[in-house]
This record gives C-alpha cells, structure tokens and sequence, in this order.
C-alpha cells in the first residue's frame, strides 16, 4: 500500500503517504522521532483532552433532558481517562505499532463521543459543530501518527458526521448539509497533503542530513574513518579500557612501495588497490574493531579488548590475505605492520608514536612483516 515512491533506490520514500518503503528503516526514524518529540506530543493530548472535557459545559447548556447530559459527561470523563492513561504510558513506548494504536484509540474516541454529543443535541448549531469537527481533523493530524491510522481517523470524522446530520436532524436544509461536507473534505483532503508533503520532506532531510554525518566522519576513497574520526574512536577507547581495566591493541600498517603502483599503473589502480584491500581489512575484523585511514596510504586499526598476542596474530594474517588479494592490474600487493598494546601510562601521543616506530622498523627490517612491541 502507498508504494509510490522518489527516486532514491537506497531509502525510497513513499509519495503518497511520505513514509519510507522500508518497514525497518521507518520504524528506526518513526521512533527516533518519538523519542525527540515525546514531551511535546504528551502535552498536546493532554491539553487537547482537558479542552474536550472542558466542552460538558456547553453539553449542559444545550441540552435539557439529564440522561443525555450525564452521558455526555460520563463519555468526555471516559476519553479524558483514556487520555490521562495514555499520558502516562507514553513514557514507557518502545516500539512504534503500541503508540499508534494507543493514539489511534484516543482520537477514535474523541470521535465518537463528538458525533454521539452532535446527535444527542435537540438543536444543534450544525455550522458550529461542523467547525469543531474542522478543528478536530486539525489537532488530529498535529500529533503524530501512521498514515493508514490519520486517514482512517479524519474518515471516521466525516462519515459520521455526514450520517449523524442526516439520521438525527433531518430538518437541516440540505445546502447546509452539502456545505458542512464539502468544508471537511476539503480540511481533510488539505491536511493529509500537508501532513504527507512535511513527512516526505523530514525523511529527505534526516537521509541528506545522515549522509552528510557519514561524509564527515568516513574517507570519500575507501569508506573507512577519516583520521579526526578515529582519533575520537581512539581517545574514547583508552578512556573505556583505564576505566575497566580491559586490553586495547593498536594496529598501523602501510603498503609497501605505493608511490610505485602510482608511476607504474596510474593512480586510479592505486585507488583500486585501497579500495579492495580495505574491504578485505573490514571483512576480516569484528564489528567492534575500528578501521581508519591514518594519512596517504597508511591505515588504523583499534582493536577493543584485544592483548598484544591476538592483535598480532590478526595482523599477521591480515598481511597474508593482503598479499593474496586480487588488486586488477596491480600483481602484488604488499603491506608492513606495527602491532603495539596500551600500557600503563600511555597518553594518546605515546602509544601513536610507539606504533609508529615499530612500523618503521618492519620497513627497516625488508617490509612486508609484522613487528609488535
């Protein structure tokens, strides 16, 4: 259903109802939403309940038999109940299908109790309540909900109330009966616009704004971290292992005779043999491993909860898959590596210049090994 979608063959938004295609990707930014919009939304069905529970005065006013006053006021007590309860429970939603039916329940029993009071009233001033209905579609679709539930709602409003006025006052004259329809057909069509036209646009802007986040943080070439990411990556990591007392291991390695490649097989096969390589280097770490490009052709791992020896036996074997590694033009590919383990007294610069000279010394020693210390 409202598989009209934009362009974007990644995160494809719906035209219709403005909400992602994928289900997951929807629940993910529906309820990072909610989470940022919470208070805001427990406020608003709050006021917006006390006002309904607020309108048994005119109830009182405008009707002369008692049953159907007290039951106009047992029915606005019960939606303010409802809505007093979902005040409450809000603050415990953890999953995006609870809050729409909570919400959906609420406004569906605003509903009801509006259309039950529109045909309860001997006289009703149908331009008068026509404009509540108006103002009800209206704060319906100011908090937040799914599409299918928004539509469902503002059609419940305008079924009922056209069926309302033409059961129970049938002395209406029809042209206020057409005018009445025709007003919340158009409040309702131009709001679900509206509402599908700000969801579209706010899901375009959080993959723009995600993109821009991943441009920040990631290097254009090879998909890894850029060298300010991974020093935040690194500092947070010595941090998290004083703190508990855990191994963190460093790892720095460099291709061998890059500028080579770059005057034999042009730079856009030095290029490819990044690119290739570092997808080899993710797909042999976990997914709590850090891999960043340091600088040029020179890369970073940061290893959680890793001691000296297995750090090296990864490197180690990161080397060889390197070695063996399909580069296109390129035969072979070559790396050196410095291993190295955070110690006792290790400031950031320490163990980065430690790292850096032990892989100084893998150059000095032939390349292509594997020197830890």
């Amino acid at each position: 259903m409202f598989r009209l979608r934009t362009r974007d063959p990644i995160n494809p938004i719906s035209l219709i109802s403005g909400e992602f295609i994928n289900r997951g990707r929807e629940e993910t930014y529906f309820m990072t939403q909610l989470k940022q919009q919470l208070s805001a939304i427990r406020i608003t069905i709050l006021v917006l309940g006390a006002l309904f529970l607020a309108f048994a005065v005119p109830d009182f006013l405008s009707n002369d038999g008692s049953f159907v006053r007290f039951s106009l006021l047992a029915g606005r007590l019960a939606v303010f109940a409802i809505v007093l309860t979902t005040f409450f429970l809000l603050k415990h939603i953890r999953n995006r299908r609870m809050y729409v039916l909570m919400i959906t329940v609420c406004e569906a029993s605003v509903v009801a109790v509006f259309l039950y009071a529109t045909a309860s009233y001997e006289q009703p001033k149908i331009m008068l309540q026509a404009f509540s209905a108006i103002l009800l579609i209206i704060a319906f679709n100011m908090i937040m909900n799914s599409f299918l539930m928004i539509i469902s709602v503002n059609a419940a409003m305008l079924i009922g109330f056209a069926l309302v006025t033409r059961l129970f006052h049938e002395d209406t004259p029809q042209l206020d009966r057409i005018a009445v329809i025709v007003y919340l057909l158009v409040t309702m069509g131009l709001s679900i616009i509206a509402y599908s036209r700000t969801e579209r646009l706010k899901r375009r802007q959080s993959v723009i704004l995600e993109q821009l986040e991943s441009l920040s943080v990631t290097d254009a070439l090879t998909r890894c971290f850029n060298r300010m990411k991974f020093n935040d990556e690194l500092h947070s990591e010595i941090e998290r292992s004083r703190r508990y007392g855990v191994p963190m291991s460093l790892v720095l390695y460099d291709y061998d005779y890059f500028k080579t490649i770059n005057d034999q097989f042009g730079h856009p096969a030095g290029d490819l043999v990044l690119i290739r390589t570092s997808r080899l280097v993710r797909q042999s770490i976990r997914t709590v491993d850090i891999l960043g490009r340091w600088g040029g052709e020179e890369f970073m791992l940061l290893l959680p909860d890793t001691p000296l020896g297995p750090a090296t036996d990864l490197a180690g074997r990161i080397k060889d898959k390197i070695a063996g590694c399909d580069c296109g033009p390129v035969e072979q590919v070559t790396c050196s590596f410095g291993v190295t383990e955070l110690r006792d007294g290790d400031t950031m610069e320490s163990i980065l210049q430690r790292v850096d000279d032990l892989l100084y010394i893998a150059k000095q020693q032939g390349r292509n090994q594997v020197v830890s210390g």
